[in-house]
């Protein structure tokens, strides 16, 4: 309740329309629900929010659609700056897709173009303003005026999943092959299956039975850019190339990164890829750096007889 507190009393300073408190029975009982979410940062909670899977009373007839609803976003006064609606967006597409959700959805009072215009930096698309009618059981900012609703609709991007399983990776390997044919495919699927012991994560699309683009990735921290994902793998099937799949897989590993609280995603490509680079460039990465390799010769340690 404190961060609700502290959220309200925040707004009646910098905004037109503000929460007007929340009767801590509604907190109760989204804590009882599993609906309650928080971030925690350094020991303390840096910003909490819930979550609904149905919002009758202001999505109308929308509230037929398999969607999810954000509700009170309420920061830490000491972390405010810190963008956790993009960590909480991201977080909520992932969230979305493990539950079978086409729509991430959120409301706010209307006339705050500041704010919307926030909403549509993190993904959203502002759909208009619904006057509310009926408001029985909501909180008590929602019984006059109007809101914006905002949307991320879901419905039409393909369903990514995750290699788990032999199985999963060798269905993965003519699209990795395409990308690295020099390893075989019956030396594939047991080196990935390792790799994912280490850490490695494979992510892919399929279509009618046929992986047609995957990504694989893994956590690492660097003194120089701290946590980051790693992206090893992004290769799409010569003939589906065209259609947007890399760029739907790094969008989803970005989603993943900042889901976790991560401050980057990095990769290396060779200088050739300049069609690769185009992509990466328009999905806002920069050349940062100068990759080098050394080559070693095969050592074999001696053992005594």
């Amino acid at each position: 309740m404190q961060r609700y507190d502290e959220a309200t009393a925040y707004q009646k300073t910098v905004a037109k329309k503000s929460w007007q408190g929340f009767d801590p029975s509604i907190v109760e009982s989204a804590i009882e629900e599993g609906r309650q979410w928080k971030i925690v940062e350094s020991g303390q909670i840096a910003c909490v929010f819930t979550l609904t899977y149905e919002d009758a009373l202001i999505w109308k007839e929308k509230n037929k659609d398999p969607a999810i609803y954000i509700h009170r976003i309420a920061t830490n006064p000491l972390f405010r700056g810190k963008n956790y609606t993009k960590t909480i967006t991201a977080w909520s597409k992932l969230h979305a897709r493990q539950h079978n959700k086409a729509y991430v959805r959120m409301d706010t009072g209307s006339g705050n173009e500041k704010l919307n215009t926030y909403y549509v930096s993190c993904g959203f698309k502002y759909l208009g303003i619904t006057e509310m009618v009926a408001t029985e059981g909501l909180p008590a900012h929602y019984h006059n005026g109007s809101f914006s609703l905002f949307e991320i609709d879901m419905s039409a991007s393909p369903t990514i999943q995750l290699a788990k399983t032999a199985e999963d990776i060798e269905k993965c390997t003519p699209v990795l092959r395409a990308l690295r044919p020099h390893i075989t495919a019956e030396a594939l699927v047991p080196m990935v299956l390792q790799m994912i012991e280490e850490g490695y994560e494979l992510a892919f699309i399929e279509e009618n039975g046929v992986a047609v683009s995957a990504i694989g990735f893994r956590y690492l921290q660097f003194l120089f850019c701290g946590k980051h994902f790693y992206i090893d793998d992004l290769s799409t099937l010569p003939e589906m190339r065209g259609k947007g799949h890399a760029g739907i897989m790094l969008d989803y590993v970005a989603d993943r990164a900042r889901a976790a609280g991560f401050e980057a995603v990095t990769l290396d490509s060779g200088h050739q890829r300049h069609t690769a680079h185009r992509l990466y460039l328009n999905k806002g990465f920069d050349i940062s750096s100068h990759h080098f390799t050394k080559k070693l010769n095969r050592v074999v340690t001696p053992h005594s007889s």
